[in-house]
C-alpha cells in the first residue's frame, strides 16, 4: 500500500501525504542482497525515515521476518501506510510516530538506516551514539547536486567538503558523502567503514560498519584525501593535504568490501550490473576517466569501453569499467599512460 506518486521518476516528492519514490526500488532491493548476504540472524533495527514502510517490510518479508524492526515517522499519516503494509505481508513489527531525535533515544540498533527526502546531515549526528559495536547503518542522500559540485557553497556548509565540477562529479559526491559520515562518527571516536557504496540516477547512498575506538576511527581519517583535475589535461590526482583548487577531503579508501559485494545476490535485473561493477571496482582509486576525454588526443577515434579496457591490460596496467558512468572506467594509470596504451593498441 502505497501513495499515489505524482511522477516516477526523480527522487520523489517532499508534499506527498506520506514519502515513497518507487524509482528508490534499487534501493531496497540492494538493501535486500546486501543484508541476505551478511547473514545476520538476530537483528535489531529502526527504519528513522520509513515512510510506507516499504524498505523495513521487504527486509522482514525477503530477509528474516524474526528481526526485530522499528519503523519511525513524524509524519502522523504514515502509521496507517505502515501498519497496513505489515499487515499485509504477515509480518510485525513496532510502529512509531515521532522525530527524529526522539525515535533513536529508544534504545541501541544493529541496524538504522536513514532515507531522507533531501540531505542527511540533519540526521547522521543523531544515529552516531545509537549504532550498536560491529552494527552498520545505512545514509541516503537526494541533494546530488550540492555533493557533487554544482552548487560549491552548499557543499560546504552542509558536509564540510569543497566540492567541483569534474567529469567524474558522480563520484566525488558518493566520496564527500562517505567522508562526512566518518568524521561525523570519528567525533565520537567511532569508526564507519563503508561496506557497500554506489550512485544510482537521483542519489548517493552508502552502507558502514560500525566499530567503537578511537584508533579504527583515526585509521579510517588516513583514508581521506583530496582529490585534484586539470581540466586542460586531463589529469588526476590525489593528495593528503590541501591546496587551493582541490576537491576534499573525500573518502579515498575502497567504496565497499569486495568480499560481501560478491557474495550479493541481484534480487532484480536492474541490479544485476549494478553488483558486477561495484565487485570490479570497489579498490580503485579515487576518480575515473571517460572516454570521450580522449576523442583529441585519439584523433576522434574513440573505442569502445571493452577495447578500451583490453588495451590498457594488455599494457600491464589495471582497468575496470565503473557504475558511475557507461563510458567511464577506472585505472591507476596516468592520463599520458592510458594515450599511450590506447595508440599503442590501435596501432596493433
Amino acid at each position: 500500500m502505497v501513495p499515489r506518486p505524482p511522477n516516477t521518476s526523480g527522487p520523489g516528492a517532499a508534499d506527498m501525504p506520506v514519502f515513497y519514490n518507487p524509482v528508490m526500488a534499487v534501493v531496497r532491493d540492494i538493501n535486500v542482497s546486501l543484508f541476505r548476504a551478511m547473514g545476520e540472524e538476530s537483528v535489531r533495527a529502526l527504519d528513522l525515515l520509513a515512510g510506507t514502510g516499504a524498505a523495513g517490510v521487504r527486509l522482514l518479508t525477503e530477509v528474516r521476518k524474526e528481526w526485530s524492526m522499528s519503523l519511525n515517522d513524524a509524519n502522523p499519516l504514515a502509521k496507517r501506510y505502515i501498519r497496513r503494509n505489515l499487515r499485509l505481508n504477515g509480518v510485525t513489527g513496532t510502529v512509531m510516530n515521532r522525530p527524529a531525535r526522539r525515535a533513536v533515544d529508544t534504545g541501541s540498533f544493529d541496524h538504522i538506516d536513514v532515507d531522507p527526502f533531501g540531505s542527511p546531515t540533519p540526521f547522521v549526528p543523531l544515529v552516531v551514539p545509537a549504532v550498536r559495536h560491529r552494527g552498520t547503518v545505512s545514509i541516503t542522500a537526494t541533494d546530488t547536486a550540492v555533493l557533487c559540485g554544482t552548487y560549491p557553497k552548499a557543499g560546504w556548509r552542509r558536509y564540510g567538503v569543497v566540492t567541483g565540477r569534474t567529469p567524474f562529479r558522480h563520484e566525488m559526491g558518493v566520496r564527500a558523502l562517505v567522508s562526512y559520515v566518518v568524521r561525523r562518527f570519528a567525533e565520537r571516536d567511532r569508526a564507519a567503514m563503508p561496506i557497500l557504496a554506489y550512485a544510482d540516477e537521483h542519489f548517493y547512498r552508502a552502507t558502514f560498519r560500525v566499530e567503537s575506538g578511537s584508533r579504527r576511527a583515526d585509521d579510517l581519517l588516513g583514508m581521506l584525501r583530496y582529490v585534484g583535475y586539470r581540466e586542460e589535461t586531463g589529469e588526476r590526482w590525489a593528495q593528503e593535504d590541501p591546496a587551493r583548487g582541490l576537491i576534499g577531503p573525500v573518502w579515498a579508501g575502497p567504496l565497499g568490501n569486495r568480499t560481501l559485494i560478491r557474495r550479493m545476490r541481484p534480487v532484480s535485473e536492474r541490479t544485476e550490473r549494478l553488483l558486477r561493477l561495484l565487485a570490479e571496482e570497489v579498490d580503485g582509486p579515487p576518480y575515473h576517466y571517460m572516454t570521450d576525454e580522449f576523442g583529441a588526443a585519439l584523433k576522434g577515434h574513440i573505442p569502445r569501453m571493452d577495447e578500451v579496457i583490453h588495451r590498457l591490460r594488455a599494457a600491464g596496467l589495471t582497468a575496470t569499467p565503473t557504475h558511475f558512468s557507461p563510458t567511464g572506467f577506472k585505472t591507476s594509470a596516468t592520463w599520458e599512460e592510458v594515450v599511450e596504451a590506447l595508440l599503442a593498441g590501435r596501432a596493433g
